[in-house]
């Protein structure tokens, strides 16, 4: 490809040649000036052609991307060629990230070695930076760009967010502070200590028969208030949770606020797991626990779920007979399983069923899902009362940021483009100005009815969920309401 250079020497040439219908020196110099641009343009493409190939570029990462957090990537650009050579060539790199990461890279990298750049990816999936487009110029010279794409990467995986959990729990206790308080906690309070002889005084009710047959005399349990509680999650898949605000949608943000809860529960000596809920019932159920592995298996879990596929992916999901050649027909079926379609909203009976059925400890249940009003919230609040007989419910509602931020311009006089027209938009204007007002009322008046109905209730906005659901746990933690 030619320079700007280049062009402009063609356009003197040009016009050397124009003048040269009155004086011949120019037409001379016109004829030499063409010949001698021509013959430098090869000798620099044929000598940035060879230069090309002997230019090596590597790319680091981890595989594991974490959402919208700072993720490093390194390049290292090398040129196969002595020094002397080296310093007549300048080398222009550009990584080619996927649509939806953003980076800090657009302008490329200049020049051999070692560069670093963040990559903030905004949606979960399995992606690939295997794409580098590299640009090469002489230094000194500079008619000829030579183009080269290098094509090398490996697999990342893009997880709910996991980096900093510690941090984000910080900055919600900073925000209200949460100190131990000793109450007596609800429902099923205590766990089995020790057995011991029995002591004048004693409940009768703890004697262990079996412990004091062995003995030959009375034996008794004794218990001590219980410090674990089981933490879960209940991401909801449905069409209002694919609502995206800064590029990140609501599923994704939840499934990231589950993440850094189940690690704060861990970290409070609580047990944590995970509940996943769409319209064909339950996806997914991880069974409360506290291990080394609990936050890696839950984040496992959340990354699966609700997984949009890629393009080779959709091939073989609408063609039942065709099979990429490296997977076989079991993992195959197993994507097909995972690929969620999002046409109603979550089957909430049949998670009061599930969770009447398969969770019979007293646990803190926490429920992101999109109500957007109080029609929707009757409808599944039957389901919702019947698990909070037994359980400690907390539901996440969503602020509508585009509605509120409209709502918000509107009341300052944004909108009102100066006098042109403004007679015959006013009406309009106030008409659109009531229906924002309206559904932002509607949203206080819903998180107003599901707490008189014995629901606990958090209302934020998205950017702000996780911090928000880490506060709350850990007020309800030392309120001892779970």
């Amino acid at each position: 490809m030619f320079t700007k250079k280049f062009f402009i020497l063609f356009i003197v040439c040009i016009a050397l040649a124009l003048l040269g219908m009155q004086w011949e020196l120019c037409l001379l110099l016109s004829k030499i000036g063409i010949v001698l641009l021509g013959i430098l343009a090869v000798a620099d493409a044929l000598f940035l052609l060879f230069v090309s190939f002997r230019l090596r570029v590597g790319r680091s990462h981890h595989n594991y991307f974490s959402l919208n957090q700072h993720n490093e990537v390194k390049l290292s650009v090398d040129l196969l060629l002595p020094e002397s050579v080296r310093k007549f060539v300048d080398v222009e790199i550009f990584d080619d990230v996927p649509a939806s990461f953003k980076t800090n890279a657009e302008d490329g990298f200049k020049g051999i070695g070692n560069f670093t750049y963040s990559a903030f990816p905004m949606r979960r999936g399995s992606y690939k930076i295997s794409l580098a487009r590299c640009f090469f110029r002489t230094r000194y010279l500079g008619l000829v760009e030579v183009r080269r794409f290098i094509r090398n990467g490996e697999q990342i995986k893009v997880y709910p967010s996991f980096k900093n959990l510690d941090k984000l729990e910080i900055q919600a206790t900073s925000r209200e502070k949460v100190g131990p308080k000793r109450m007596r906690k609800k429902g099923n309070s205590t766990a089995f200590d020790q057995i011991r002889p029995y002591i004048s005084g004693d409940d009768v009710r703890t004697i262990n028969w079996k412990a004091s047959a062995r003995a030959a005399s009375l034996m008794v349990n004794t218990y001590t208030d219980e410090r674990s509680q089981p933490i879960i999650p209940i991401i909801c898949a449905g069409p209002s949770m694919q609502n995206a605000t800064e590029g990140i949608t609501l599923l994704d943000r939840a499934a990231s606020a589950a993440i850094a809860l189940s690690a704060s529960a861990i970290k409070h000596y609580d047990e944590a797991g995970l509940l996943t809920l769409s319209q064909r019932g339950i996806e997914k159920y991880v069974a409360p626990e506290r291990s080394t592995t609990t936050v890696a298996k839950i984040l496992e879990h959340s990354y699966k779920f609700g997984l949009e596929p890629s393009d080779e992916e959709k091939v073989f999901i609408e063609d039942p007979d065709v099979y990429p050649d490296d997977m076989t027909e079991e993992e195959v079926d197993e994507i097909r399983n995972n690929i969620l379609v999002y046409d109603a909203e979550p089957d909430f009976e049949a998670l009061s069923a599930y969770v009447n059925k398969w969770i019979s400890r007293r646990s803190l249940l926490v429920l992101f899902a999109n109500l957007e009003n109080i029609s929707m919230a009757r409808h599944i609040m039957p389901a919702l009362r019947r698990i909070g007989k037994k359980h400690s419910l907390l539901v996440v509602l969503f602020e509508n940021e585009g509605v509120k931020d409209v709502a918000e311009g509107y009341a300052q006089g944004i909108g009102n483009n100066g006098n042109e027209k403004r007679a015959s938009k006013k009406l309009s204007e106030m008409r659109f100005r009531t229906l924002c007002n309206d559904y932002l009322e509607q949203q206080l008046l819903l998180a107003d009815y599901m707490q008189k109905q014995g629901i606990n209730v958090i209302v934020t906005s998205p950017q702000d969920l996780t911090s928000a659901v880490l506060q709350k746990y850990l007020e309800m933690k030392s309120r001892a309401a779970i």
